[in-house]
């Protein structure tokens, strides 16, 4: 464009002022050129935008899973999240982190149960052989005091 308007420039200059016609060409592949420009920075800023929805979203699942995945986990996946460049690697970080997410969880719960477990084991345990045919004379948060009660005499003999 620049050296169709410094070859039009010249060739006027040299006093060939018939060739002035040509300017409204210029112009108009000028207009085309502006908005070819403007249609292509619309549709970069369009990707862009469409990239930082999708890593907000993704970074949003992270820090929520931020209490229930491990440390290293979560900053391996943050590492990744930064990096990533594209809409596709974005979205597999984001499965990733709900992955994890859902490994945590299933851990937590395994846990969990196995507390109750233990806890059911040992109020059993410190219960009589015949009360456990008949029906509690007693609620459990008294069992549950006297299991207490039970373990700390345990522990400081």
């Amino acid at each position: 464009m620049e050296e169709a308007i410094a070859q039009l420039t010249s060739v006027i200059s040299s006093g060939k002022f018939s060739q002035a016609f040509r300017y409204a060409d210029l112009i108009a592949l000028g207009e085309r050129l502006l908005a070819e420009h403007r249609r292509d920075q619309a549709e970069a800023a369009r990707v862009q935008r469409t990239l930082d929805a999708a890593r907000k979203r993704v970074n949003d699942q992270l820090r929520d899973a931020a209490t229930q995945v491990p440390q290293e986990t979560w900053s391996r996946l943050s590492k990744s999240l930064r990096a990533a460049s594209d809409l596709d690697a974005i979205n597999a970080v984001g499965d990733e982190v709900t992955a994890s997410l859902s490994s945590a969880r299933t851990v937590q719960e395994r846990r969990r149960e196995r507390e109750i477990h233990r806890t059911r084991t040992r109020i059993q345990r410190s219960t009589p052989r015949s009360q456990t045919s008949a029906p509690p004379a007693e609620d459990w948060v008294e069992v549950l005091r006297r299991l207490q009660e039970e373990m700390t005499a345990g522990s400081t003999t």
